[in-house]
């Protein structure tokens, strides 16, 4: 680990240009003390290694903690490395979000109830220099993990993206600037239509690269049944160039099912969502991913919520690295991942710093830490079966919203870890429940060791509320 301090990174790529100021403004810095620990490798049963994913011996990855500490980890080794960032950093709203998480009972005999959770908090500091301050640090960061010719894309609304697109013209330069590019939300009902204003329908998305562009994949849309040249019989060409302005255009709007670029939040029944406020369309990121990237490049997104850049990187078989501070959207991503058909194998890390934070599991430091779960552990000769058979979550997680939900209704994931290192949990076996609340199974396939002699088997359980918890108890088998 290096000595705790911080390094100073230059400013500007003009200084000639205008700059953004606010009252406290101080230069970027990168924590010195920064690195990061694997706290778990998801799919660790799988064999590495799938098609198209690039760098043999690669693991994606997904970091639990702040995104300046984890990208100031990153930089030795991955600086200049990355082709792709997007970011969707909060918006400087000042609002607290929640999640609606369906609770069940385990067996899904009874018709699940929703209960509002806390997922974050969009406040920073006094005024809105703090949130500048907060976005200029971790900008500056990306543009220096960014490959040459690599790409950003900054999701925010129109209340601060005029802002943030001086904060990318002072690190990226004005000749870095590619396109503003307006997502038009959707079709509008209730309170926003009620609005004595003009309705506003759509967020911006401000398209940077570091230097020329060194990808980009243009797309085009169908031209619809029955189409023609102007002037000509033919059919002709690819279809319609997509624009800077999404999701406006009678051929984009004609675009159904997964392929549409309605926002996921005003679809009432997309297998997409996933309860985390402000999650985005996978569509959204698809077109943004095919564009800026090629199969096996490294895209990171550092404010991932929920995960749904990673999971779109995964399907198109690009690389990735995901990173949030929230251990709800941690989860949610892992969860979402895992649920992702053929998934690669992939790392969850923490990050360390110089007070000595211990992610290792025996700590627990990594997630707020719940009551441990009653775990039965049955032997046969060399074949362990294991079975969750109570839980109930830590005092003040919320349990009062829920009283009378048998224990295991609280569980919202476990993992079992059959050969248990002691410190990084290797799951051979998951079970979670899905977008609807389906049935937990309770016990785990019986497993086979190849020897006999002493095992550590390490049970994690998650609730609904973000406790985790890890049994580790210790057998024998002949």
């Amino acid at each position: 680990m290096m000595s705790a301090g911080r390094v100073r990174l230059p400013v500007g790529s003009d200084r000639q240009a205008p700059e953004l100021i606010w009252p406290g403004k101080a230069g970027p810095v990168v924590p010195r003390d920064a690195s990061l620990a694997t706290i778990e490798v998801v799919g660790a049963e799988r064999a590495a290694g799938r098609p198209g994913q690039g760098t043999e011996g690669w693991r994606n990855r997904l970091i639990h903690g702040d995104n300046l500490r984890a990208m100031a980890a990153l930089l030795p080794v991955y600086a200049g490395e990355i082709q792709l960032v997007y970011v969707d950093p909060p918006f400087d709203t000042g609002a607290a979000y929640m999640q609606r998480i369906a609770v069940a009972d385990a067996g899904g005999r009874r018709p699940p109830r929703v209960l509002p959770v806390p997922a974050y908090r969009d406040s920073w500091g006094p005024g809105r220099g703090s949130y500048l301050q907060m976005l200029y640090e971790r900008l500056h960061l990306a543009h220096a993990l960014l490959a040459e010719g690599g790409a950003i894309y900054v999701h925010v609304d129109p209340t601060v993206s005029p802002y943030v697109r001086l904060l990318l013209d002072e690190i990226f330069g004005p000749a870095g600037f590619q396109r503003e590019i307006v997502w038009r939300i959707g079709w509008v009902s209730g309170y926003k239509s009620a609005a004595a204003n003009w309705v506003r329908n759509h967020d911006t998305i401000l398209y940077y690269t570091k230097g020329r562009p060194a990808v980009f994949n243009k797309e085009y849309l169908a031209y619809p049944v029955g189409y023609r040249r102007r002037g000509s019989g033919r059919r002709g060409g690819r279809g319609y160039p997509i624009e800077d302005v999404w999701n406006a255009t009678p051929a984009e709007q004609a675009l159904a099912g997964a392929d549409s670029l309605d926002s996921i939040q005003i679809k009432s029944f997309s297998t997409e969502k996933t309860g985390f406020p402000t999650q985005k369309n996978e569509s959204l990121l698809r077109r943004i991913v095919r564009a800026s990237s090629r199969p096996g490049d490294l895209v990171a997104d550092f404010f991932c919520g929920s995960g749904t850049t990673l999971v779109v990187a995964e399907q198109l078989g690009r690389r990735w690295i995901g990173c949030d501070c929230e251990g709800r959207a941690v989860h949610t991503a892992r969860k979402r991942l895992v649920g992702t058909p053929g998934v690669a194998p992939f790392l969850v890390q923490g990050c360390t710093d110089c007070r000595g934070a211990d992610w290792r599991l025996a700590a627990g430091a990594h997630r707020k830490v719940a009551a441990c779960p009653e775990i039965t552990v049955k032997t046969m000769q060399r074949r362990v079966s294991v079975r969750l058979r109570g839980y109930r979550p830590a005092h003040g997680s919320g349990e009062r919203r829920a009283r009378g939900t048998e224990g295991t209704a609280y569980v919202d994931y476990w993992a079992v870890d059959y050969e248990h290192d002691g410190e990084v949990f290797r799951d051979a076996w998951r079970s979670f429940r899905g977008r609807a609340a389906d049935a937990l199974e309770l016990e785990a396939p019986a497993y086979t060791y190849a020897r006999g002699g002493a095992y550590r088997i390490a049970v994690k359980v998650v609730d609904i509320f973000g406790g985790e918890a890890t049994t580790v108890l210790e057998t024998v088998v002949a």
